[in-house]
This record gives structure tokens, sequence and C-alpha cells, in this order.
């Protein structure tokens, strides 16, 4: 792995690739609403798809956790701050999508940025969150992990552990107890690390 062994056949492909994923966040600081921001799929991408976003900064967590290259740790920061500030729905839940460039003649996902949906991976988010103000201690972190740790049990754990998704529509589409998107790791840790009451402690198969 990058910045343990300089031997590693596989150093120099993971340096590329990270340095890709750098080039996706939006660094200009004058941009106050995309500030942090990581791009969906190349450096001109008109949206953001958060719960993808989100596992881009994760990685930045891992490697700074890895190397102690405060770099990583600063991209995560300022991407877990913009995630706090705009991604986030009425209800402190994160959006499907975020509309970065509405000049941009690119479409995807009928209705636009309008659209929005309980999608269940979004519970992703919460380890990345948890980990993140571990780091900072910054209270932004925890304030919105315990939003979505609270919607995860009203609206997606049944009572025997086990997480459901829902569609488009809002509607129960099926069980998933082989791959909850990290939702249980997620509680666990709000429930370990940040003292959160509530919810059971099971975990899918991620």
């Amino acid at each position: 792995m990058v910045g343990k062994d300089p031997n590693d056949k596989y150093d120099d492909p993971i340096r590329w690739g990270l340095n890709y994923l750098k080039s996706l966040q939006i660094m200009d600081p004058r941009d106050n609403e995309c500030f942090g921001a990581i791009r969906e799929y190349n450096a001109t991408s008109s949206w953001i798809f958060p719960r993808d976003a989100t596992t881009v900064a994760w990685l930045f967590l891992h490697m700074y956790d890895r190397t102690g290259d405060k770099d990583y740790l600063y991209r995560a920061d300022i991407y877990g701050q913009w995630f706090c500030n705009y991604a986030l729905d009425e209800n402190a839940w994160p959006r499907g999508r975020v509309i970065i460039d509405r000049s941009s003649p690119e479409e995807i996902c009928d209705g636009g940025q309008d659209i929005q949906f309980k999608l269940q991976c979004q519970m992703g988010n919460l380890p990345f969150l948890v980990w993140l103000y571990q780091e900072t201690q910054n209270e932004l972190y925890r304030q919105t992990a315990r939003g979505i740790f609270d919607m995860i049990l009203s609206r997606f754990q049944k009572n025997d552990g086990i997480y459901f998704a829902e569609n488009k529509r809002g509607h129960h589409s099926g069980d998933r107890p082989g791959n909850d998107d990290f939702a249980g790791v997620g509680v666990i840790a709000c429930q370990q690390v940040l003292g959160f009451m509530g919810g059971t402690q099971q975990s899918g198969g991620n």
C-alpha cells in the first residue's frame, strides 16, 4: 500500500488513481457553494452524487491514516463541510444528486435536481462522518451524523435489525440482509463512538 513499502508494485498506480480523484475536487474557495465538493466522474461534470463523493472523501481519510499526509485530511474536511452545508435536504437526509452547473446541457435522472428519494445507499455516508468527527472534533459532523442516524432508525431499520430499501416513490422495495451499504457499521459507530442511543446492533454483509 502506498506510503508503506517503497518497492510495492502497486504504489505508482495507486498514486495515479489518487491524483485523478483529487482532480475531481473543487478547490476554489471563492466558490462558496461548491468549495470542497467532489464532481461525479471528471473535472467538468456538472453534478455530484453525494454518496459517490463521500466514498472518495472516505478514501482520503484512509490515506491520511495510512500516510500521515495532512493534505488528505484537509480534503476530507472541506468535503465534509460542503456535504453538511449543501448536500442535505430539508429532513437532513443526503440528496440523491446536487447540480453545480445549471448552464450545462447534461441531463441525467428524470426530474433534474428536484428529484429526491430516500435511497438506502445514503446510509453509507454515516461511517465517514463519524470518522471525520473523530479526526477533527467538528460538532458539525456529529450533528449531521445524528440526523442521518435518527432517519435510519425511524425509517429503514426493522425490529429484527435488518435494513430495507425504498424505491424512488418512497415505497418499501425489499429487505437488504446481505448488503446494508454500511448502515449497520454507521449505526454501531454512532452508538460506540458518539454515544447515540437506539437501534439494533446488527450490520449486513456490505
